[in-house]
C-alpha cells in the first residue's frame, strides 16, 4: 500500500488497512514444520483421509541461490523432491510427509492439489515454502 522501498506499488507514502473478523475460519495450511524424515503440515480444519493419503496430491521441488558479491541471483540447483508417504494425524488436522531427498540450505516449495476439508472445502492457499536450514536428528 505504500510508495516506500524497493518494489513498492502504492501511490501514497502511508497506508492503513482494516480487516474485519467475520468469525469464519478458512480452510488453509496453518503451518509447515520440518521433521526428521520430512515435513508436518498443520491445517485449520480436519481433512479427508482419502485426499491426504493420495501421494499424487502433493508436489515438491527445491532450489537455492548463488551467493555472490553482486546483488541478486537466479534460482539454481532445481530438484524435484520424492514424497514417499503421507500419514494423517488422529485429529485429522495434520499430515506428516516422508520426503526422500530434502536439501539443506534450499528453499522447498510444496504444492497441495485436491486436498479437501471434511466439509468439502478446497485449500485457500495451495502452496507453502520452507527454507531448510537444518535437518533435525529426532
Amino acid at each position: 500500500g505504500t510508495n516506500r522501498g524497493w518494489g513498492s506499488t502504492g501511490r501514497e507514502p502511508f497506508a492503513l488497512e482494516r480487516l474485519r473478523w467475520t468469525g469464519k475460519v478458512p480452510f488453509d495450511m496453518h503451518s509447515m514444520k520440518v521433521t526428521k524424515d520430512g515435513f508436518k503440515i498443520n491445517f485449520t480444519k480436519a481433512v479427508t483421509e482419502e485426499s491426504v493419503k493420495a501421494l499424487t496430491n502433493y508436489a515438491m521441488k527445491s532450489w537455492t541461490y548463488k551467493y555472490q558479491k553482486g546483488y541478486g541471483s537466479p534460482e539454481i540447483n532445481h530438484q524435484d523432491q520424492l514424497i514417499k508417504k503421507a500419514t494423517l494425524s488422529g485429529d485429522q488436522k495434520s499430515v506428516t510427509l516422508v520426503i526422500d531427498n530434502r536439501q539443506k540450505g534450499h528453499v522447498h516449495e510444496l504444492v497441495l492439489n485436491n486436498i479437501k476439508s471434511k466439509s468439502g472445502e478446497e485449500l485457500l492457499h495451495p502452496k507453502a515454502y520452507y527454507t531448510l536450514n537444518e535437518i533435525p536428528n529426532n
